[in-house]
């Protein structure tokens, strides 16, 4: 398909399969008709050339497939409407858009997978929606221009990595339901200077905060347990523990 620059799906499409326009590297645009349910794992991927995905009001999207966009370098925004019922956003799905700007996703979702918006470097703006309850391993790895995330009262969870080298983030907000906060999963945020913890926090993993510029911390009453000594940066100067 190297010739093919663009496409419009008819009505009477449910499914794109998987790797159906896989390194259509000429393919610039995309309207989605709203019958289509699912994009397949890596449908999209390596369209190099991909810079809007047009899904229409009363889509009837469901699934985004693994690696679905991964490698669609051109790719700016996505916007997602919130009247869709999406469910999944598969792993590593926007891996590697690196001129993603800005993404907007529907209340039904529950969680943001692992790698989905992995190595996003033009990523500035993303309303992660009430209902999000996990934040996957390396989900926002290397989004360096990403200086600000609201996690909704919702997420329980924050692996690995998930925010590993943002570096203009500079300050978060831990919602008060989370119990763990990953290995890593704020490291190497050179601008991070303010971190709020919930009280029933129970786990802060090896190197969670290691290399920003927090100066002060105060540990809730309800952590047990933080791996190794070096969870937190060298910069810190004051600490508060229970």
């Amino acid at each position: 398909c190297g010739d093919l620059i663009s496409i419009n799906i008819p009505e009477s499409v449910r499914t794109i399969g998987a790797a159906a326009f896989y390194n259509c590297r000429n393919l610039n645009s995309i309207a989605l008709p709203k019958s289509v349910t699912i994009i397949g794992p890596v449908a999209f991927s390596e369209c190099m050339a991909l810079t809007s995905i047009e899904i229409p009001e009363n889509t009837k999207l469901k699934i985004i497939g693994n690696a679905a966009f991964n490698g669609c370098e051109a790719l700016g925004s996505i916007e997602i409407p919130e009247d869709a019922p999406l469910e999944t956003i598969g792993m590593r799905a926007f891996n590697g858009c690196t001129s993603l700007i800005s993404v907007t996703l529907p209340s039904t979702l529950t969680t943001i997978d692992e790698e989905v918006f992995n190595n996003c470097s033009s990523l500035t703006s993303i309303e992660i929606p009430d209902g999000v309850e996990r934040i996957g391993m390396k989900a926002f790895n290397g989004c360096e221009v990403l200086g600000y995330i609201r996690l909704p009262e919702s997420v329980t969870t924050i692996g690995q990595e998930a925010f590993f080298e943002c570096m203009a983030l500079t300050s978060i907000e831990i919602p008060k339901d989370v119990t763990t906060i990953g290995q890593k999963a704020f490291y190497n945020c050179p601008q991070l200077e303010s971190i709020t913890l919930p009280i029933d926090l129970g786990t802060i993993s090896r190197k969670a905060f290691q290399i920003s510029v927090l100066k002060h911390i105060t540990i809730p009453e309800g952590v047990s347990i933080i791996n190794g000594s070096d969870w937190v940066s060298s910069n810190l100067e004051y600490i508060k523990l229970p």
